[in-house]
């Protein structure tokens, strides 16, 4: 469905007539109102009152002054990538009034993550800006957040309180400067996927998972690790997809039998030529053999490594 709005302009000859063509798509019940390449340098109020979605991505947007969208009642889901946004010129309530559940900030000027305050914001995207760094209590005022994406900025360092006041299922971190893995404990109970890939890693030690019961998904592809101790222990129960190619390690010393749930482990392009698969009993200090083939994974990647051979023992 196509909807045009006709501006005539009316000299003393033939009318000047500009059209601005704009795009209102049904989505099943749900109304999304395209804004997008229409060159506007703030947000247009004769948008229908019923839209769900809202993008206006692709504009020259500077400023959301508070309650911004309150006009909006049934507004869950808005889009304003690529425009011209700073971080000062994003007021605290600019969502207020309204059941936006869904920001997407991808691709604008912010050098901090913006002040938001809003109880019903699910999902927030500030990928492709300059943030440097997360301060304590960033997202404090988002009490339901559950999934950010704030990834290829310019993250250098996390604070320990940085994720307090939200419910963050899901973080993702790709392509920022963090030398380690930040302290989430914050979100201990509610962490299930942990996206750290292109950083500069170095080190991933036991302590950094301690927190984490419900970690499912941890990517740090493309990093810079040498040495992985002690992951196995912290997040072994419930890990299901464990992404660790292209980086550099030699030797990897896992104890298998604490991955109960681990279904992928990709482990490509390391420089891996030592791979011990041996237990300790914790009864008498023994070793035993945990045999890979008992526990449910299903993918083993392990190209272009420096193994001779690998061995999968099983002794009954």
């Amino acid at each position: 469905m196509m909807a045009s709005l006709v501006a005539a302009l009316h000299f003393s000859k033939a009318p000047l007539v500009v059209v601005l063509i704009t795009s209102a798509v049904m989505l099943g019940e749900a109304l999304e109102y395209n804004l997008s390449y229409h060159n506007l340098a703030q947000i247009p109020q004769d948008i229908p009152s019923d839209v769900d979605t809202l993008n206006l991505g692709h504009n020259k947007i500077y400023i959301l002054e508070n309650d911004a969208f309150m006009q909006w009642y049934r507004l869950s889901a808005v889009k304003l990538d690529h425009n011209r946004l700073t971080s000062d010129e994003i007021g605290e309530y600019c969502l207020r009034r309204t059941q936006i559940r869904s920001l997407s900030l991808d691709s604008n000027q912010l050098s901090a993550v913006p002040r938001l305050s809003h109880d019903v914001l699910t999902n927030l995207s500030l990928n492709y800006n300059s943030i440097s760094e997360l301060g304590n209590y960033s997202m404090s005022g988002l009490p339901q957040l559950g999934e950010l994406q704030i990834g290829w900025n310019k993250i250098g360092s996390i604070a320990d309180l940085a994720f307090c006041g939200t419910v963050l299922q899901t973080i993702g971190l790709n392509g920022n400067y963090l030398t380690e893995v930040p302290d989430l404990r914050c979100v201990g109970d509610t962490l299930e996927s942990l996206h750290l890939a292109t950083n500069q890693i170095c080190v991933i030690r036991s302590s950094d998972f301690t927190h984490l019961e419900r970690l499912r998904v941890l990517h740090v592809q493309d990093n810079r690790l040498y040495e992985m101790a002690g992951i196995d222990v912290n997040i072994g129960h419930s890990i299901e997809v464990l992404k660790i190619q292209n980086n550099f390690l030699q030797v990897l010393n896992v104890d298998w039998s604490h991955f109960l749930t681990l279904q992928i482990i990709n482990l490509t392009n390391n420089q891996i030529h030592t791979v011990v698969t041996t237990t300790a009993d914790g009864n008498d200090g023994t070793t035993s053999w945990k045999p890979l083939a008992d526990s449910v994974l299903q993918q083993l990647l392990l190209a272009r490594n420096n193994l001779t051979c690998f061995y999968w023992v099983g002794v009954t």
